[in-house]
């Protein structure tokens, strides 16, 4: 019985493993507006949390080599010194660039990885410069958004390279994109709830049988009280077997 509970907990912490995977772009990203983009499985990218309205959400960052600042806001235009109505700023010295406009925004797979998806920024400066901004896609489960700066090119002029980071660069399903609301939830949520329903039912289902049908008192109005006892042996058990790759020698205790 205990060794077929620990195999039990191992199997649910393969499938744990598998339910948190990270989400990664299936197919082409068809634009949808200047935020957002579909995927050709239905799922949605859509960047609108991140924007700030009416300034940069990421506001003079220096690049790696700290030549340049750039300001840069995903959905939404902003202003800054002599660029006006734009995605991407650039500032060098006491001069701006405009290195991107929302309304020129493509979606498009990286070509290196297709798993990938970059948006492209352009914008035609008084200087007659057509600078081009792109901005790398990462998919991560958590934390604050981020802006990594790479800055320009140093083999292609006038191209400047981004990576922002954030939960909402991840395909999500549902939605028409351009919205604050969240796109569903994972599958991961979905079993989560669904464990802690069933479990708070099992307790209190089984305490009400227990005190008033079998009259049982203390701690045996607990279903399955002396499982739960052994509980916290068992899980100490499945985690060194899922360490030592089944290869755990101990004895496991009789319930």
């Amino acid at each position: 019985m205990s060794f077929t509970c620990v195999r039990i907990l191992t199997t649910l912490v393969a499938l744990s493993s598998w339910v948190w995977e990270p989400a990664i772009a299936q197919g082409s990203c068809k634009k949808i507006n200047s935020c957002s983009c579909k995927l050709d499985d239905g799922t949605v990218i859509d960047l609108s949390p991140v924007a700030d309205s009416g300034k940069a959400k990421f506001l003079d960052q220096w690049d790696t080599n700290y030549v340049s600042q750039y300001s840069y806001n995903p959905c939404k235009e902003f202003s800054e010194g002599s660029c006006s109505g734009v995605s991407v700023c650039q500032y060098t010295g006491s001069d701006y660039y405009e290195c991107g406009t929302q309304s020129s925004a493509t979606f498009s797979n990286d070509p290196k990885n297709p798993n990938v998806v970059n948006i492209q920024y352009q914008s035609l400066g008084g200087d007659g410069v057509t600078r081009t901004s792109q901005v790398t896609l990462n998919c991560v489960q958590s934390g604050p958004d981020s802006l990594d700066v790479l800055g320009e090119n140093p083999t292609t002029p006038a191209f400047y390279n981004f990576q922002l980071n954030s939960v909402h660069c991840c395909p999500k399903k549902g939605g028409s994109g351009g919205s604050a609301a969240a796109a569903g939830i994972s599958i991961g949520s979905i079993l989560v709830i669904i464990f802690f329903v069933v479990l708070v039912s099992y307790f209190a289902l089984g305490v009400a049988f227990q005190k008033f049908v079998r009259k049982a008192s203390g701690r045996e109005v607990v279903p399955n009280v002396n499982l739960w006892v052994a509980t916290p042996g068992l899980i100490k058990d499945g985690a060194l077997f899922v360490v030592k790759r089944g290869k755990y020698s101990g004895e496991y205790n009789k319930i």
